[in-house]
């Protein structure tokens, strides 16, 4: 049966989920590894092929996906997320799920895959006519618009709800797109202005007298301002400004970046992309700022600072609206001759000029080279969980390597919404931070604390790079993880007990389609997995 690719990439997704999430009444390998099979509450199977098994339980599996139905000899074979969703709806005897929003999520990834998939080969096109032969060199903006294949485990990772087709055209930075940012002004008495520093817009903008011009997202402004600011439009404390400048959307949707600027710009976007709505809160817009000073302070860590933060405040409203109306100041990364800004997620990306995870292009040693990485990114991550409580949300989006000679030499981090501060740990360092008072980033465990870093950098970083550069250079990944989790111990210094946390035999991380099942975004449901660095 013909499947497409944006097809097996949901159901490959999904597979796992069923594999590894707990919606299963067991699941096993066949002795040769080479087929996969899960149990479902009926004792009907989900069968698939399977072409790597990865660490933290995770598989990478291709069609044909079956389903054999309990006390039928009958084999069903599943093309779409839709039939595969409907099949297990129908057999589950779990409540509370709501399969047909998850029908709804899976479906529009699938189709947004095949969009994007399908417009690559014109892109690739104008590289080899503009004489790329590498990858890696284009630097971190336009590779950020070759995240294709999105996040590995989620199965919407290509969602975009709230966006027709033309929409998903017109913006998507798969395909290449720029966009042209509207601007408005809002009266300061109804606006939160928070700064380190005088970051501005890079174009000169007139406003009235006692207004601040803010960038909004075109969709943005159609679909959401306009009706939500109706009455503040009319009144004049909004209003609309006649400027359009170009500017670059990063993997993000909302992330964008004007031509030669000095600041990345993070606007509301409401529109679900995985599993959340893309606005900006008050509270990321107030904290980040802060914790922007906090961390700027600490002389292991590479910051993209958010420099400045502005929300839409009207006096003894709740924060529902603001957050559609708000911007972030994010320091640009800065530009250094002989080196390349890579960002993290896409090294594990198929590379458009020949298929080989990007990672392959760099790694020409790969052991010595995933150990540089680890020595690199745990040198930040592991000071700033064990001596600050800080976890740093470095996944792959979040995360930028510079390359020097293909070698690694910095690690850049940015995004401040997702990460967890447990405060006891922070204060016996002697430091403090004010944060917005509805917060949702701390923590109030260390175990807490160290389960969010398992998912965004074991889970969310290097997981993919290792599985990526093993199967480039067909390697057994254990082999990787050797060097990863040797690297680690050799560099430990936070003590014995901090040890037994990070380097337990099993670990928790997000179970991202139970989320989904259960409709919900930031209340976490955890699955454990086996852990490569015990």
């Amino acid at each position: 049966m013909a499947i497409s690719r944006g097809s097996h990439e949901i159901l490959d997704r999904l597979f796992n989920a069923l594999w590894r999430e707990g919606l299963n009444a067991g699941r096993r390998l066949s002795g040769d590894g080479k087929r996969a099979v899960v149990r479902l509450d009926d004792q009907s199977e989900l069968l698939a092929h399977v072409e790597h098994v990865r660490a933290l339980d995770r598989l990478r599996t291709r069609a044909p996906y079956v389903l054999r139905k309990a006390g039928e000899g009958r084999l069903e074979e599943l093309a779409t997320p839709a039939q595969a969703i409907d099949r297990l709806q129908a057999l589950s005897t779990e409540e509370g799920l709501d399969w047909r929003q998850l029908d709804l999520e899976l479906t529009q990834s699938a189709h947004n895959l095949d969009l994007f998939f399908s417009h690559a080969p014109a892109r690739v096109a104008e590289l080899i006519a503009r004489g790329t032969d590498k990858i890696l060199a284009l630097g971190d903006v336009p590779l950020e618009t070759w995240n294709l294949r999105g996040h590995e485990l989620h199965p919407g990772c290509k969602t975009r709800f709230g966006w027709t087709d033309v929409d998903l055209r017109q913006y998507s930075p798969e395909l290449g797109c720029t966009l042209d940012l509207n601007f408005v002004a809002l009266r300061q008495d109804h606006a939160v202005d928070t700064r380190i520093a005088d970051a501005e817009l890079p174009w000169p903008i007139d406003a009235p007298d006692g207004f601040l011009v803010l960038a909004v997202h075109p969709w943005q402004l159609e679909h959401k301002l306009r009706p939500l600011f109706q009455d503040e439009f009319a009144r004049g404390i909004l209003q609309e400004l006649p400027d359009r400048h170009p500017v670059t959307p990063l993997a993000s949707l909302r992330t964008v970046v004007p031509l030669g600027a000095s600041h990345h710009l993070k606007l509301p976007l409401a529109v679900q992309s995985t599993s959340a709505l893309r606005t900006v809160s008050p509270q990321s817009a107030q904290n980040g700022p802060r914790l922007s000073e906090l961390l700027g302070n600490l002389p292991f860590l590479s910051l993209q600072a958010e420099e400045r933060g502005i929300h839409f405040w009207r006096e003894g409203e709740d924060l529902d609206r603001a957050r559609h109306l708000s911007l972030i100041y994010r320091q640009a990364p800065k530009q250094i001759a002989g080196t390349h800004l890579v960002p993290c997620a896409v090294l594990s990306e198929p590379s458009p000029l020949d298929g080989l995870p990007m990672v392959a292009e760099a790694a020409h040693d790969p052991i010595d080279w995933i150990a540089r990485y680890t020595e690199l990114t745990a040198s930040t991550v592991l000071p700033a969980l064990f001596e600050y409580g800080i976890a740093l949300e470095a996944h792959g989006q979040n995360s930028l390597v510079r390359l020097e000679r293909d070698q690694p030499v910095e690690l850049i981090l940015r995004d401040l919404g997702g990460i967890r501060i447990y405060f006891p740990w922070l204060h016996a360092r002697g430091l403090d931070v004010r944060l917005h008072p509805e917060s949702v980033v701390i923590a109030h465990t260390p175990e807490e604390l160290v389960a969010k870093s398992h998912h965004t950098y074991v889970q969310g970083n290097l997981a993919p790079v290792v599985s990526a550069l093993a199967e480039a250079r067909g390697l057994n990944e254990r082999l990787l993880w050797k060097a990863v989790s040797q690297t680690m111990r050799r560099m430990w210094r936070w003590g014995d007990e901090a040890a037994r946390l990070w380097f337990a035999p099993s670990i928790q991380v997000k179970a991202l389609t139970r989320m989904r099942l259960g409709g919900r975004s930031h209340q976490y449901d955890f699955c454990s997995v086996k852990s490569p660095l015990a």
